[in-house]
This record gives C-alpha cells, structure tokens and sequence, in this order.
C-alpha cells in the first residue's frame, strides 16, 4: 500500500524464475498430451509438442548460460 491506503500498482521487476516456468510449460504439454491421447483431438497435440519444446528450450539456454 502507498500513502493514504492508495494501492501502489508499480511493477515488480524481480527477475523471473525461467527454471519454474519451464517446469509449468512442460506440466501443461503433459496435460495436453494426455487430453490429446483420450480425445483424438490433433490440436492438442501440437499445443503438447510446442509447450513441451519452449520448456526444453529454456532448460538448454539456461544451461548454456551456466544457470542450471
């Protein structure tokens, strides 16, 4: 809270977690495998594929840059 009970509403700038939001991307490229499997359905199965590759992407950039 700022003065006067104003709620501050500046943005936090902490430097993002990249190792916990691609552990999120690959829990939801696994939801979405395991939807595209029971349901037939292909569009699922592309998002899967795309959540699951960024999620590696991250981890092998962070590994390049000596942050694993």
């Amino acid at each position: 809270m700022a003065r006067c009970g104003i709620p501050d509403y500046r943005p936090d700038y902490r430097k993002p977690d990249y190792r916990k939001i691609a552990h999120e991307l690959a829990q939801l490229g696994a939801e979405a495998a395991n939807h595209a499997r029971a349901t037939g359905n292909g569009h699922y199965a592309r998002l899967a594929h795309t959540l699951t590759n960024r999620a590696g992407e991250i981890l092998d950039d962070l590994d390049r840059a000596g942050k694993a």
